[in-house]
């Protein structure tokens, strides 16, 4: 079974509930992820893209960025999240990358990148900004909401994740469909998600955890995502009356924790703290706890 099988297989009865909400007044339903996530699989095929393709992203936090995503799966493709901070030269030493058949990048990025695809054989570049810009979302206006999915085997590659340097290049790990899956069944187990958790998305969406994990996790749960863009401790402060579940990293913990704005009052509807990538430091997770009387657990 394909990944996105499996997330329909979980979706409800009702396709117009809404499973995913920005803090910029966003809305968008299951019937939205799935024609939208169409649309833009339209559109990479259209493109030239087949599966068993990589694409490298290289962009801003946005919920279009989840579409892209499940569109990359729709079309079998392998996603490469990349961390906007990181020059694109520093790939080209990586085997990984040579192979490389889309950069969907941030408009503001379109410049350097044409500079590297030479270097880094980048068949083709997109631009994707966060406010439903870019010419990756202009190519979709004429494309069909329908997809017509192909069967996947469950081996598909789905991600590249960094893993670390070694010879001064980028060590990559590859994951399958398959592999995606059963760590969001065993999140989903975990954790104890179903369809009455809201779980606050608070990593950074080029991480591992950010991109793959707790979209997967949340649509295999049927749980409901409240997608912030970037950290702002106010607005997480606030939120937390409309979540059960808050999903950040360390840094964002450390940031939050060292806020005016965290007052260790959270609601009894908030069920779980969880952290991904690590715990935040000792003396952050002792303070934490002795504020709130919950402790961070790992994601």
């Amino acid at each position: 079974m394909s990944l996105f099988q499996a997330f329909l297989e979980a979706f409800p009865n009702d396709p117009d509930q809404t499973v995913l909400w920005t803090c910029d007044s966003e809305h968008y339903s299951y019937r939205d992820l799935y024609e939208f996530s169409g649309q833009l699989a339209n559109a990479l095929q259209q493109n030239g893209l087949k599966s068993g393709d990589t694409i490298a992203i290289q962009t801003g936090k946005s919920a279009d960025l989840v579409f892209l995503y499940l569109a990359s799966l729709r079309v079998g493709l392998t996603c490469l999240p990349l961390n906007p901070s990181i020059a694109l030269s520093d790939l080209s030493a990586s085997p990984e990358t040579q192979r490389l058949s889309l950069l969907v990048c941030s408009p503001d990025k379109e410049e350097q990148a044409q500079e590297s695809a030479a270097d880094l054989n980048i068949a083709s570049i997109l631009t994707l900004g966060t406010r439903g810009d870019g010419s990756l979302m202009s190519a979709c206006i004429t494309q069909d909401l329908l997809f017509q999915d192909s069967p996947l085997a469950a081996d598909t590659p789905a991600a590249l994740l960094p893993s670390g340097t070694t010879e001064n290049r980028a060590v990559l790990t590859s994951m399958t469909q398959a592999d995606l899956l059963r760590e969001a069944r065993d999140l989903v187990k975990k954790h104890s998600l179903n369809g009455e958790d809201v779980l606050l998305h608070a990593l950074p969406a080029y991480q591992k955890h950010g991109l793959f994990s707790l979209v997967n996790m949340a649509l295999l749960s049927g749980s409901k995502i409240c997608y912030l863009k970037s950290f702002d401790a106010v607005r997480m402060t606030g939120l937390l009356p409309r979540i059960t579940v808050m999903a950040g990293n360390p840094v964002v913990y450390q940031h939050w924790i060292s806020s005016s704005s965290f007052t260790g009052d959270i609601p009894q509807s908030v069920r779980s703290c969880l952290c991904a990538g690590g715990l935040p430091s000792k003396e952050s997770s002792d303070l934490f706890y002795d504020y709130t009387r919950r402790k961070i657990n790992i994601l």
